[in-house]
């Protein structure tokens, strides 16, 4: 094989790929996926499989820690297929971190040569953690359902220091970065297939006053706003390396993919992932290509005659019909009770975990559903001292990994960059209309490719050589 057809986006075959190690490493994926693969295969031995995939996969770890960054780009498949299995469905994701962050600690203890890289970012998240557990101390009438709610707001920005550790150069960025952009397709071409054959969706998913929408799409991923959040991350940095790239097949390649993705996403009918991805398009036109803004201004014109659905969908959203159908059980109503639950504690909140969110439903807490809004939920629980604190450091975040794509030394991780940035800003958007932190895999996405981007200026230049192609 040889470099111009061995990756999508490598012009020279890696040296690596010869290493001893390497070998090691491929006989060892190849082990794992037979384990599970016999494993599925038979029900009583599905737990037994997992098991020995998760002892093999260790072996890969301590081989090559690096490897391991793998299980959270595949966290939407891993997640999927545990599921499917019933085993190990809710703490996989927690002992993957175990696990990595581990190796990674006896690693740096092996090689007295590494070093922790701190950034600005930093005490901003510790700013972060110390609020939040400030409030974990003086509101928190149930200790354990606190703790829980602790966890379920500050374990995932933990993925954030694993990547600025472990990503050490431009060839695990691009290969990541492309390995998830794959991984989204795939479940984006599943969710158009849903929409051909006209998948089964519960009748809450459409509000009965709205006409001609037979199917909301939902793939692998259970929930059509959820997969639009995907989808928002995924589009932005899929539009910049089509810009990034030079030859015109792997253009072609790459717009290929951005169709699929669109068109799941408009598949999905998810209002919220429409706006939140035309936010993030209009900060990467703003702050890096001029040249989107015309895509949108172009989009914007042509898309009440191409696509009259989702002309219509929103155009609902601003009917009297559509406040009067929310305000008896959609987002309005909900929203109407996070401001009188604000109400009763507004400075520092009910406590965690009590309020409009995972937490507080598996507790069964009386009142406890979903509000629909990150933000108005994080309101009600930590009050205004908490969300003060929140939008404080995503804030921080949005200007940190701006400036750090900004100081990239190479052409096409400032490109990839600017993509990235531009679709975390999408999900912090949808989360004023969704819960999108409350899913542990996008909140994983979001700390750990914001990690990533974090690491950019430490990337030389002759490490991205083999990034800009030719």
């Amino acid at each position: 094989m040889t470099g111009k057809d061995s990756a999508l986006l490598m012009d020279n075959p890696s040296p690596e790929a010869s290493r001893p190690g390497n070998r090691r490493v491929d006989i060892l994926l190849v082990a794992a996926g037979a384990v599970l693969g016999a494993g599925l295969a038979f029900p009583a031995g599905k737990l037994l499989a997992v098991l020995a995939v998760a002892a093999v996969i260790y072996g890969l770890v301590l081989i090559q820690p690096q490897r391991s960054l793998w299980l959270v780009i595949s966290y939407a498949f891993i997640d999927y297929v545990l599921r499917k299995a019933g085993v190990l469905t809710g703490p996989w994701d927690e002992l993957s971190f175990i696990m990595i962050v581990g190796t990674w600690v006896l690693r740096m203890a092996w090689d007295m040569r590494a070093r922790y890289r701190f950034t600005s970012l930093d005490w901003y998240l510790i700013g972060f953690l110390a609020v939040s557990l400030f409030l974990l101390l003086v509101r928190s009438p149930e200790r354990h359902i606190a703790i829980e709610g602790l966890r379920a707001v500050v374990e995932y920005l933990f993925w954030f220091f694993v990547a600025v550790n472990m990503v050490k150069t431009g060839r695990q960025v691009r290969l990541l970065t492309v390995g998830l952009i794959l991984l989204v397709s795939a479940i984006a071409l599943f969710g158009i297939y849903q929409y051909i054959v006209g998948v089964a969706i519960p009748d809450k998913w459409i509000d009965q006053a709205e006409k001609g929408i037979r199917t909301r799409v939902f793939s692998i991923i259970g929930s059509p706003n959820i997969l639009g959040s995907l989808l928002v991350l995924t589009i932005p940095m899929t539009v910049s390396i089509i810009f990034a790239v030079r030859t015109w097949w792997k253009r072609f390649v790459f717009t290929g993919l951005l169709g699929i993705m669109g068109l799941c996403l408009l598949f999905t009918y998810s209002r919220g992932a429409w706006l939140a991805l035309i936010g993030a398009m209009l900060y990467y036109g703003i702050v890096h290509n001029r040249k989107v803004l015309a895509l949108i201004l172009i989009g914007a014109i042509l898309a009440p005659v191409a696509v009259p659905s989702v002309t219509a969908r929103m155009g609902y959203m601003l009917s009297p019909e559509y406040v009067k159908s929310s305000q008896k059980g959609g987002r309005l109503v909900r929203w109407e009770k996070a401001v009188k639950t604000v109400k009763r504690s507004p400075i520092v909140g009910v406590g965690l975990g009590r309020y409009g969110g995972a937490v507080a439903t598996n507790n069964k807490l009386p009142g406890a559903f979903y509000v629909d809004n990150y933000y108005l939920k994080t309101l009600a629980e930590m009050g205004a001292l908490g969300l003060g604190a929140m939008l404080w450091l995503f804030l921080n975040c949005m200007r940190f990994g701006t400036n750090a794509y900004r100081r990239a030394k190479d052409p096409f991780l400032r490109h990839l960059g600017a993509g990235i940035m531009a679709g975390l800003l999408g999900l912090l958007l949808h989360n004023g209309v969704e819960n999108v932190f409350e899913v542990p895999m996008i909140n994983t996405y979001f700390w750990f490719l914001l990690g990533m981007v974090g690491t950019f200026p430490w990337i030389a230049g002759k490490e991205t050589e083999h990034c800009q192609t030719a």
